[in-house]
């Protein structure tokens, strides 16, 4: 999964009303799974909160 798919994943499953803390349960297990390395994981969740940080529209 390459970060840019992550961002439009997470965004799409908060979008759809999950939680942060879902989302990056949802992470984790990609990782654990090895779907995502320790590189992958860690980028995904920076971007996942930098855009959360951002404000919408």
């Amino acid at each position: 999964m390459g970060l840019s798919e992550s961002a439009k994943e997470s965004r799409r499953y908060l979008d759809a009303g999950g939680s942060l803390v879902g989302y990056l349960e949802h992470l984790s297990e990609l990782h654990s799974r090895g779907v995502l390395n320790e590189e992958g994981f860690a980028a995904a969740k920076h971007k996942l909160l930098a855009d959360v940080e951002k404000p919408l529209g």
